[in-house]
C-alpha cells in the first residue's frame, strides 16, 4: 500500500466514520493497521468502533498501540482519555487514573479527563481527590450537568446534605430531563426525611427514564415507609421481575415486599454483577501466623444503634487467649454510651470513615486481619466495595442482613437451621456456619430501666388490651395490617400500639383504621426514647404481634429480653424467619404459626384467654434465663467455634465449606 493510497484510505475511514459505517470503519482500520502497522490514527479509530461494540479488550489494545505508535499527536491526550475510560469500564480503575493523569499532563484544559478521573477516586472511595478533581472539572466547564450530579451524589455520601441538594438542583436546572439528578435529588430528601418530596424526585427520575429500576424500587421503598397502601397490587406485579429480569436494584429494598428466597439470591447476584464486577486491589498474601486469630469487624454501626444491642456482648466477651478484636468504623463517630463502650471493649478501634477503600484495604492488610465480619452488607450504610478488595482470606456475612450477599468474595454466613433450612441452602452463595441453636447474638447484660411509668404515660388506656408491633413502618404490609384491624373488631377495649416513624405514615395508618371500621383513636404511636426505657415499657403491653415479609428482629429480641410474648408467621425467607428462630431458642415454638389464618386465631385465643397469655409469659420469664437465646457467654464461645474452624480450613488450603457449629463445652 503506498502513501497515496494509504492517504485515499485513512480519507474513506474518517468519512465512513463521520457517516457512522462501523463495519467499513473496522475492515479499513484492520486493513490500515496491517499494512502500516504504525499508523497511530487507525489504531485509535479502531478502539473507538471496538469500544462501541463492547469489545473492551481489543478496544483497550487499540488504544495502547495508537499511543505506543504516535510521534506528534496533537490529540494523543483524547487517546489516554479513551483509554482510562475503557479501562474504568471493565474495573481497572488503578490503571484508570494513571492514564486520566496521562491525558491532564498532555492537555490541563480537558474537564473531561479531571470529570472522569473524579469517578475513578469515587469507585476507589477516595471521595476528597473525586470533589477536587470535579472542581478543577467545573472551574473549566461550568455548563455540565454530569459534573453537578456527581458532585451532589457525593456530598450526599459525605454527609453535607444541603450542599447535595444545591448542586443537584443546579444539574436539574441545567438539564431539567436528567433522570439521574433527580433520583440523586431523591436520596438526598430521603436522607434529610422530606420523604414526600423524595417520592416527587423518585416519580420525576422514572418518568424521564422508564428503565431507571432503582428509583422504581426505592419510590416503593419509601411509599412502604409511609404506609402508602395503594402500591400494594403493583408490588405484588413487579416482585417476580424488578432486579431480576430487569438491572439490578439494591437488594435489601425488596426484602419486604417479597417473601422468595430465590428471588432475594437473584437480586443480590444481579446486584453484585452490575456494580462489583471485578476487585481494584490484587492480594494473594492474606494468610498469616499471627499469635491469636485477628477478626476484623466492619460495619458504620459503631453507636447506640440497634445491631449494637445485639453485638456488644460477643465484643466483650470474646476470648483473649486465642483472638485479637479490631472494630473497624466508617460511620459516624457517635460519642454516646454505646460508642464508649465498644471503644472500651474491643482491642483496636479503627475510625476510618476519611479514609478510601484502597485505604482502608491497605490498614487492613497491615493490622494482618485473618477474618473479616461485614455487618452491614446491603444495609443503608454497606460498603461492599472493602469486601470486593478482599479485605482478608476469609470474608463472613454477619448479622447486619438478612439475606445472602450473591457475592463470590463473601465466603460465608452466619444463620441456624430456621432461618436458613436445608431446602433453601442453594439460594445462598456462601458456605454457611449453622450456629447450634439462634443466629442472632444478645447481651443479655442489657439494662431495663425500674421507672414506674404507667400506661398513661404513654397514651394507652389502662384497662385495654394492647396489641404492639414496634417493627419500622415499611415492614407493614396492608396484608397484615388488615387482619390487625379485623383482631381489633373482635377485641373489646383493644388497642394497637405502634412505633412513631413519620407523620405521613400516621395519617395512612389511622385512614386505612377507618376504612376498616376502626375508631383511630385505638392506633397509639410510641415515641422513640433510650434503650433501657423502650425496653422497660414493653410491659404495657400484652402481645407483641409481628410483621409477615420482615419479621421483627432486634424488635424481636427486646420485647422477649422485656418479658413480652411474640406472635409470629413463620415465612419463607432468611428476613421472615427470625422471629420463628429466637421463639424456638426460648422454647416457645406454640407463638409460631404457619399461616395468617394460625396466626389471627392465636393472636384472638389469647386475648380471650387471660390464664393461658398468663403461662405463656411466666414460660418466657423463666426460660430467658434458661435458654440459650440470651445466653451470650455460650453464644460467644460457638460462634468462635466457628471461626476457628473456617480459619483452620483456610490455613490448610481447603475451600470454604459449610460448618455446623457442635458444642463441646
Amino acid at each position: 500500500m503506498n502513501n497515496k493510497l494509504l492517504k485515499d484510505q485513512l480519507d474513506l475511514l474518517i468519512n465512513s466514520y463521520n457517516q457512522k459505517k462501523y463495519d467499513i470503519v473496522k475492515k479499513i482500520g484492520l486493513d490500515i493497521t496491517y499494512n502500516f502497522p504504525k499508523n497511530a490514527f487507525a489504531w485509535k479509530i479502531l478502539g473507538l468502533v471496538f469500544e462501541k461494540e463492547n469489545n473492551l479488550t481489543k478496544a483497550i489494545n487499540a488504544y495502547q498501540n495508537a499511543i505506543t505508535k504516535s510521534s506528534n499527536d496533537q490529540d494523543l491526550f483524547h487517546t489516554y482519555f479513551n483509554l482510562a475510560n475503557t479501562q474504568l469500564r471493565i474495573g481497572k480503575v488503578n490503571e484508570a487514573i494513571i492514564n486520566y493523569n496521562k491525558s491532564i499532563e498532555l492537555n490541563p484544559n480537558f474537564f473531561g479527563s479531571y470529570a472522569n478521573l473524579a469517578n475513578a477516586n469515587q469507585k476507589l472511595g477516595d471521595l476528597n481527590n473525586a470533589i477536587i478533581n470535579l472542581d478543577k472539572a467545573n472551574k473549566l466547564n461550568n455548563k455540565s450537568p454530569e459534573i453537578f450530579n456527581n458532585l451532589g451524589n457525593i456530598y450526599r455520601q459525605i454527609g453535607n446534605l444541603s450542599k447535595s441538594i444545591k448542586y443537584l438542583n443546579e444539574a436539574i436546572r441545567l438539564n431539567p430531563k436528567y433522570a439521574k439528578a433527580h433520583n440523586n435529588l431523591a436520596n438526598a430528601y430521603k436522607k434529610i426525611g422530606k420523604l414526600d418530596e423524595a417520592i416527587l424526585s423518585y416519580n420525576r427520575a422514572i418518568y424521564n427514564d422508564k428503565n431507571m429500576v432503582s428509583a422504581i424500587a426505592n419510590m416503593f421503598h419509601l411509599k412502604k415507609n409511609i404506609c402508602d397502601f395503594s402500591i400494594s397490587d403493583k408490588i405484588s406485579k413487579i416482585s417476580s421481575v424488578l432486579g431480576i429480569t430487569t438491572n439490578s436494584i439494591p437488594p435489601f429494598l425488596a426484602l419486604s415486599w417479597d417473601d422468595n428466597p430465590e428471588h432475594n439470591y437473584l437480586r443480590s447476584k444481579n446486584y453484585i454483577n452490575e456494580n462489583f464486577k471485578e476487585n481494584f486491589t490484587k492480594n494473594n498474601k492474606l494468610k498469616y501466623q499471627n499469635k491469636k486469630i485477628k477478626i476484623g469487624y466492619f460495619s458504620a454501626d459503631f453507636y447506640d444503634f440497634p445491631s449494637m444491642h445485639l453485638m456488644s456482648g460477643i465484643l466483650e466477651k470474646h476470648n483473649r487467649d486465642l483472638f485479637e478484636i479490631y472494630a473497624f468504623s466508617y460511620g459516624p463517630n457517635n460519642d454516646d454510651w454505646m460508642n464508649r463502650k465498644i471503644k472500651s471493649t474491643v482491642d483496636h478501634f479503627l475510625d476510618v470513615k476519611n479514609l478510601s477503600t484502597k485505604e482502608i484495604v491497605e490498614l487492613s492488610y497491615k493490622n494482618n486481619i485473618d477474618i473479616a465480619i461485614d455487618e452491614n452488607c446491603f444495609t443503608s450504610n454497606g460498603r461492599t466495595e472493602l469486601f470486593q478488595n478482599r479485605l482478608a482470606g476469609i470474608q463472613i456475612n454477619f448479622l447486619g442482613y438478612p439475606g445472602t450477599s450473591g457475592a463470590d468474595f463473601i465466603d460465608y454466613i452466619v444463620a441456624d437451621k430456621i432461618v436458613i433450612p436445608k431446602e433453601n441452602k442453594k439460594y445462598f452463595s456462601e458456605k454457611i456456619i449453622y450456629m447450634p441453636h439462634c443466629y442472632q447474638p444478645n447481651d443479655n447484660l442489657r439494662k431495663i430501666s425500674n421507672d414506674k411509668k404507667t400506661r398513661k404515660d404513654f397514651n394507652l388506656p389502662e384497662k385495654s388490651f394492647v396489641l404492639c408491633c414496634f417493627n419500622q413502618t415499611y415492614k407493614i404490609s396492608l396484608f397484615e395490617f388488615k387482619i390487625w384491624m379485623k383482631i381489633l373488631s373482635k377485641i373489646e377495649h383493644s388497642v394497637l400500639w405502634l412505633l412513631k416513624s413519620n407523620h405521613w405514615a400516621e395519617q395512612n395508618l389511622l385512614q386505612e383504621a377507618k376504612k376498616n371500621n376502626i375508631n383511630p383513636n385505638r392506633i397509639i404511636f410510641a415515641e422513640r426514647i433510650s434503650q433501657s426505657e423502650h425496653l422497660a415499657r414493653h410491659k404495657h403491653a400484652d402481645i407483641f404481634i409481628d410483621t409477615f415479609n420482615y419479621n421483627a428482629h432486634t424488635t424481636a429480641s427486646d420485647a422477649l429480653w422485656a418479658g413480652l410474648p411474640i406472635v409470629t408467621k413463620k415465612g419463607n425467607q432468611f428476613a421472615s424467619r427470625v422471629a420463628s428462630s429466637l421463639l424456638n431458642s426460648v422454647d416457645l415454638n406454640e407463638l409460631i404459626c404457619e399461616d395468617e389464618k394460625e396466626y389471627e386465631n392465636l393472636i384472638l385465643e389469647l386475648a380471650n384467654n387471660p390464664s393461658k397469655l398468663e403461662k405463656i409469659k411466666k414460660k418466657l420469664s423463666n426460660n430467658k434465663s434458661k435458654k440459650n437465646l440470651f445466653d451470650t457467654e455460650r453464644y460467644t464461645k460457638n460462634f468462635e467455634l466457628g471461626l476457628k474452624k473456617v480459619y483452620d480450613l483456610f490455613q490448610a488450603d481447603n475451600k470454604p465449606q459449610d460448618i455446623e457449629i457442635v458444642e463441646n463445652f
